[in-house]
């Protein structure tokens, strides 16, 4: 029987032993990422927290035309495997930047192994300040949304984000092209050059597969039938696609849409006075919160409208492998 001395003394080892993994484990994880960070050799700029962008890393040696930019607000760590294949499958020479927006400010060691999975420069910008805004005059303690999912308007502040918010971010002005990614999206073999492949075609917008939402499951949703038309009316448009906006509407009460967990976006046409001015206007009606006026919907109405059928490319004609959810 082993006597009390050794087993007290052994006790104490163990004892010693995990205090000392505890304070270490403390130790790394309460580092400000700031100084976990420097770590990595080629560091741009850190400071966390404070304004966007927060953290850029992996320099690129010209300054790039073409980013993949994905909105996040989960465990950044959960990111890693879709930013790892970007490098391996997407063909343009590590070319096009990354960029996650973040609601959040996630911790040092999650950034760090997240940013060593690509060779690309990959900025982290916080969208705080804007993400959760809504539109002038909107109550949204008074108002009600006839569909919710995540809380009562978190996925009406996703839709906002990218078919409007996006374009008003300073940091996007850089960029001729704007690849969204989901977080659940990921490519899952060789793409070529979609880049280059859509300014050879002068295309301003590469958009996913075709589908559908219905007014029985979005309350609303063919209201945004009757604005469209108005506001077609009374500012004299000519829609560049008619064959598009009627198809927009060809099945009674549905509108159809290009899903929008891939899609690519050419900035200067969205940008632009006309799409600006249609885009305001959809805000200003209150329909992306009253009614779920989702941002694919409107993208695809957005380029029936302003967009020529070669102007817009579909990722299903060229058989670019790709799944979600992942």
């Amino acid at each position: 029987m082993e006597n009390i001395p050794v087993a007290n003394a052994r006790a104490n080892i163990k004892y010693i032993v995990f205090s000392l993994f505890l304070i270490v484990t403390w130790y790394f994880y309460s580092k400000p990422s700031k100084v976990i960070i420097k770590e990595i050799k080629q560091i741009v700029h850190c400071e966390t927290p404070g304004p966007p962008p927060f953290a850029t890393w992996n320099p690129s040696k010209n300054q790039s035309r073409t980013a993949i930019a994905i909105l996040f607000d989960g465990a950044i760590l959960d990111l890693a495997p879709s930013i790892g294949v970007l490098d391996q499958y997407l063909s343009d020479n590590l070319e096009s930047d990354i960029i996650i927006f973040l609601t959040m400010y996630p911790v040092g060691p999650h950034l760090h192994a997240v940013t060593l999975k690509t060779k690309r420069q990959i900025t982290y910008y916080n969208i705080d300040a804007i993400y959760t805004t809504f539109p002038k005059g909107f109550d949204p303690y008074r108002e009600e949304p006839t569909w919710s999912k995540r809380g009562k308007w978190n996925y009406h502040h996703m839709c906002r984000f990218w078919f409007k918010l996006i374009f008003d971010i300073p940091l996007i002005n850089k960029y001729e092209f704007v690849m969204r990614l989901d977080s659940d999206s990921k490519l899952v073999g060789v793409w070529f050059n979609v880049f280059d492949f859509m300014r050879n075609q002068s295309a301003v917008n590469f958009a996913n597969i075709e589908q559908a939402d219905t007014e029985g499951i979005l309350p609303g949703l063919m209201k945004l039938k009757t604005f469209t038309y108005e506001y077609i009316n009374k500012t004299g448009i000519v829609p560049k696609n008619p064959v598009r906006l009627a198809r927009a509407f060809d099945i009674p009460f549905h509108i159809r849409l290009h899903n929008t967990n891939f899609d690519i976006s050419k900035t200067e046409f969205f940008k632009s006075k006309p799409v600006t001015h249609w885009i305001n206007a959809v805000d200003e009606t209150y329909g992306i919160f009253r009614y779920r006026w989702g941002d694919h919907v409107l993208k695809y109405l957005t380029t029936a409208i302003f967009a020529t059928p070669s102007e817009v490319l579909l990722r299903t004609d060229y058989n670019l492998p790709y799944c979600h959810p992942c």
